[in-house]
């Protein structure tokens, strides 16, 4: 903060009256931080602004995007099938760099505790210290904890990266591009963490050379962490594994399953969506940790237990000892796939899929659970395993919901990759394992039996006339999305995880 100049002392008789009251306290906190693979890294030291604090009336912008999970293995995919060069960035101390308007007034007390540390090193602040201990300053600029930090770094990191030749994606304003004379470059934008695709070193160097104008940089190359994924990256071989072996051992550590000797041969049973009303209550603050620590795994690199954690997910509000007993199975089978990993190949033809399946009234309140999957090339680039908005009258309405939903990913997704350098000239296959699903969705349904439907068959047909999609039937044993609607035995489940990736 003295480096960059974040703050200047003020002694608390010079801030105005009208200042006072909305003087900010801050705290420090210590953590230590380990790489994807689980080794320790270091211990981080951060002093925080506590943000809920602040004056609503004073609050400026608090929005701040992240990148799409999507955007991003699809720039992994793209990456590995054109041989190019991956990095990834941290910018040091981020939230400290955007500046403060000088109309506006932000000021921090400083604790005890923390100025002693302060002064320490910096004797010449000792003037500011009051008589309580405390050291009161101005901000030059935001800091972490700051509601409105997020969003002014991200506004400085766009102005710094489209000052560098990128532009910013439509479809996801964390995506940028720019096009070189050796290829395209992808940059993703994840806070303060930048996934890097390079044509060339040239253009490598020169991205780090501009950046560093604006920004201290910490660099990794080819095997690297993002966003807690460990990246393990061969050029030479085309292939790409990102898993996440550090993240689940120190899950099934915190959470007491490290030892294990046996694991259960699949994440859930066929009594995954039964309600034991007579089980008592569970600890509800430790089920929905467990629920969002698995839930991150699961849409990252572990597709296999999403259909577990999103129908557990449900039971958020009140969860019982039963509904718990479910969750740790899913850690249980974790702890015997930990090193399992999707692998991107890049000698596959880089050609967009979509399977849509659904599992009607498979929940208590007798609404279906759906499954979505996307695939670039040789490997899924989105799972997405979720219950129904609405009860359906049959498996064909079931269908069709979620085939209405994944359509809507089509025409987001032809966007993407046109962005990305891959325009499509063609419908982007959408897969079904429901005849009636796809003759409705192609000429429309029996009024008295799908007029409540009308506006999601009428979205479908949309697509197929426009040439987003091509409906395409394919049996159960054989749509990967199968896998997402229901838990399947270890042998059907294998099957579609090998379809899937191999790692």
């Amino acid at each position: 903060m003295e480096k960059n100049r974040v703050c200047i002392p003020v002694r608390l008789k010079t801030i105005a009256k009208e200042h006072r009251a909305h003087i900010i306290p801050v705290h420090m906190f210590l953590k230590d931080k380990f790489k994807a693979n689980g080794a320790f890294d270091k211990t981080k030291a951060r002093m925080v602004a506590g943000g809920n604090h602040q004056d609503a009336d004073l609050v400026g912008d608090t929005f701040a995007p992240t990148v799409n999970p999507i955007s991003v293995f699809t720039q992994l995919q793209i990456t590995v099938a054109k041989q190019h060069l991956l990095s990834a960035y941290d910018i040091k101390g981020a939230f400290l760099l955007s500046r403060v308007k000088d109309d506006k007034f932000i000021y921090l007390m400083i604790p005890p505790d923390i100025a002693a540390h302060w002064i320490r090193n910096y004797p010449e602040r000792m003037k500011y210290v009051e008589r309580n201990g405390c050291m009161y300053v101005r901000l030059n600029k935001y800091m972490y904890g700051l509601q409105e930090s997020p969003h002014e770094f991200n506004s400085l990191l766009n102005d710094s990266l489209i000052s560098i030749g990128f532009k910013r994606s439509k479809a996801d304003k964390c995506l940028y591009t720019k096009q070189t004379d050796d290829g395209l470059m992808i940059v993703s934008a994840h806070v303060d963490d930048l996934l890097v695709t390079s044509p060339s070193k040239r253009q490598q160097k020169g991205f780090e050379r501009d950046l560093k104008k604006s920004f201290e940089l910490v660099c990794q190359y080819d095997d690297l962490s993002y966003l807690g994924m460990k990246i393990q990256y061969d050029k030479q071989g085309q292939q790409l594994k990102v898993s996440q072996p550090g993240y689940i051992r120190d899950l099934l550590k915190r959470f007491g399953y490290d030892k294990l000797q046996k694991f259960p041969p699949t994440p859930a049973t066929d009594r995954l969506f039964q309600n034991e009303p007579e089980s008592p209550p569970c600890d509800k603050r430790q089920y929905q940790s467990l629920i969002m620590s698995l839930m991150y795994a699961a849409r990252f690199t572990q597709p296999a237990i999403l259909t577990a954690v999103s129908a557990l997910s449900t039971k958020c509000a009140n969860p019982t000892e039963s509904d718990y007993k479910k969750l740790t199975r899913v850690l249980r089978y974790l702890a015997g796939s930990m090193d399992r990993g999707i692998v991107f190949d890049g000698s596959k033809k880089l050609s967009p899929m979509i399977y849509a399946d659904a599992g009607h009234a498979s929940h208590n309140d007798a609404r279906g659970h759906g499954g979505i999957i996307i695939t670039l090339g040789s490997a899924p680039v989105l799972c997405r395993s979720f219950k129904l908005k609405q009860v359906t009258r049959s498996s064909s309405e079931s269908e069709l919901v979620v085939l209405e939903e994944a359509s809507t990913y089509a025409v987001w997704f032809r966007l993407l990759l046109s962005e990305l350098g891959l325009a499509l000239h063609h419908p982007v296959p959408v897969f079904q394992d429901n005849k009636s699903t796809i003759i409705i969705a192609q000429n429309g349904g029996n009024f008295a039996r799908t007029k409540h439907l009308l506006v999601k068959e009428s979205y479908v047909a949309e697509r197929i006339q426009d040439g987003d999609i091509v409906l395409k039937y394919l049996p159960t044993d054989e749509i990967c999305a199968d896998m997402l609607t229901k838990p399947l035995p270890s042998s059907r489940l294998m099957i579609h995880l090998h379809s899937l990736y191999a790692g």
